[in-house]
């Protein structure tokens, strides 16, 4: 019985150390895991604000000249020594097209909205492809 009892403890042990043992290599590769999903979300955080930085930049580009030559209409006083018609339908031409802009900078910045898009033009396509051959 004695031997019983020692062979035990003994399998207790060994059972308890290399649970323990599992369990060290688990919690690091669990941490290993941790950091590689922070650098991940890190890198995706930088990638979401360069392209706001971006559309932020061709925003302010587009609207700050608009704006300047409104404002100067009313803050000029004698508005016949300055002819602002021209340099107002550039500034209009520049507000509209922020618009135009900002597709090619998301599909350009943006692997996601660039990948909606491709299978977007795939199904119009393959829809149209369709329509011609049922004709």
């Amino acid at each position: 019985m004695i031997f019983i009892s020692q062979y035990r403890s003994a399998l207790y042990a060994v059972t308890t150390l290399l649970y323990c043992r599992i369990f060290w290599v688990a919690w690091r590769q669990n941490r290993a895991i941790a950091i590689t999903l922070d650098a991940d979300l890190i890198r995706r955080e930088v990638k979401i604000a360069l392209l706001m930085a971006t559309i932020l930049g061709v925003t302010l580009f587009c609207h700050v000249p608009y704006l300047v030559v409104i404002m100067m209409r009313y803050f000029v006083e004698d508005s016949s020594q300055i002819d602002l018609s021209e340099a107002k339908k550039l500034t209009v031409v520049l507000y509209m097209g922020k618009s135009a802009v900002n597709p090619v900078i998301y599909g350009w910045k943006n692997t996601e909205f660039r990948d909606s898009f491709d299978r977007l033009l795939q199904r119009s396509s393959t829809r149209r492809s369709m329509s011609m051959n049922s004709c």
